[in-house]
């Protein structure tokens, strides 16, 4: 058993000393523009779920670069109006369509909400492909919009699009611990 720990050991010494293999990517540039998200943050969070007056929450966020940082990966728990949640988020930037992606998961529903955007206006802007969501008719439109307020807090809004407009599903802000 021993051996074979000091095998797995190796290996991954060597695979994390390995220089970057021929025809991958190095991790975009662009990225960089996402540093501030980076840590472990606590969060206050309000969600309107379908009126003017918001349900009060906590929460809390560990994001890091993950997969030889080409991604950041955040760890998402909060607590929605008494019902536990978990999700994760992968964002990447897209140098062929020179944009950022992006893909959030959570218990909600078995499939990925995929995003794509860009920074304007020093915020990351996220439109989602249309999402089915369960308990609501057709696919529904998210937009989602991160605000760097600091060196250690950012801003987090969710919207839903409904028709013309759009309208706030989670408005937060996420403070490092």
């Amino acid at each position: 058993m021993r051996k074979l720990g000091l095998f797995f050991v190796g290996l991954a010494t060597m695979a994390l000393a390995a220089p970057r293999q021929e025809g991958m990517m190095p991790p975009p540039k662009e990225l960089a523009a996402l540093n501030y998200m980076l840590g472990s943050f606590t969060g206050k969070m309000d969600f309107y779920m379908g009126g003017p007056n918001p349900t009060k929450s906590k929460g809390s966020v560990r994001t890091a670069k993950t997969m030889g940082g080409m991604w950041v990966e955040g760890h998402h728990t909060y607590d929605m109006g008494g019902m536990k949640m978990d999700g994760r988020q992968l964002l990447s930037y897209d140098p062929a369509k020179k944009q950022y992606v992006g893909y959030w998961f959570d218990q909600a529903a078995p499939g990925a909400m995929e995003l794509s955007g860009n920074i304007a206006g020093g915020k990351l802007v996220l439109i989602s492909k249309p999402t089915p969501v369960p308990g609501m008719q057709g696919d529904q439109v998210f937009r989602a919009t991160y605000s760097k307020k600091g060196a250690k807090s950012y801003d987090f809004r969710l919207e839903m699009k409904s028709g013309d407009k759009w309208d706030p599903m989670i408005v937060g802000v996420y403070t490092k611990k």
